[in-house]
């Protein structure tokens, strides 16, 4: 789950003190890292138009790099991956620092609406990636753990995965989709990001279908099971 994690207790008995430094680190030095590589491509190629599409590409990536490990993170434990392990434990912090970087992309995308000279792209894909943008950022305040407290577990985890997969959609559709389709230039260098991604996807989509069929075999059992309780001297 992108915002989520198993908070260690602190001396005072309070989890939310113990692991709100560790978040502020990652939220501040993530949103520098994004601030620096938007900063070196507009100073190399100008704060124009190229250079702006250019930063965009470079800050989508950083950002990227930060969002696949809170959302592939869980599959590391449930597939026994125990390398990966502390991308399981941080899975939260990679979420946080990719709600934090990806602001400085939102602000480019801001300032290319300011100096483009005509539409550039169509309301629908504004409207598309616009969706993916609200979802970040209302998952990143749902976080929060007094708003996370007070939601339903399964409130919480619809909303997570579900904005999880928009997201990753969000992420695909600009990497490959939406490239190919409008037959803009489409870099190798591209390549490894969808990989990654499908990746991921299949095995979330995997192993959730197995959970549910987990689930519904073991309900299906506790009816016999009963049953069985109650007839000692015979098997079902």
């Amino acid at each position: 789950r992108l915002m989520d994690g198993m908070p260690q207790m602190n001396s005072a008995g309070d989890p939310a003190m113990a692991e709100r430094p560790r978040a502020i680190l990652w939220v501040v030095v993530s949103f520098a890292a994004s601030v620096i590589c938007a900063t070196i491509v507009l100073v190399l190629l100008g704060s124009g138009t190229q250079g702006t599409v250019e930063a965009l590409r470079a800050t989508a990536r950083l950002s990227f790099l930060l969002f696949w490990p809170a959302y592939a993170g869980g599959l590391f434990r449930r597939f026994g991956f125990a390398p990966f392990g502390w991308l399981t434990a941080r899975r939260r912090e990679f979420g946080l620092g990719f709600a934090s970087a990806h602001l400085v992309h939102v602000g480019l995308i801001v300032w290319f609406f300011h100096i483009a000279t005509h539409q550039t792209l169509s309301t629908k894909t504004v409207l598309f990636d616009g969706i993916g943008i609200g979802w970040v950022y209302l998952l990143a305040v749902l976080s929060l753990d007094n708003l996370r407290r007070s939601l339903a577990p399964w409130i919480w985890r619809a909303l997570c995965n579900t904005g999880l997969e928009y997201v990753a959609l969000v992420f695909f559709s600009d990497f490959l989709v939406f490239p190919l389709a409008h037959g803009t230039a489409f870099s190798l260098s591209y390549f490894p990001f969808p990989v990654l991604l499908l990746t991921a996807t299949c095995m979330r989509w995997t192993a959730g279908v197995y959970g549910l069929f987990r689930e519904n075999v073991r309900a299906s059992n506790v009816p016999s099971s009963r049953l069985a309780q109650r007839l000692p001297g015979r098997s079902l």
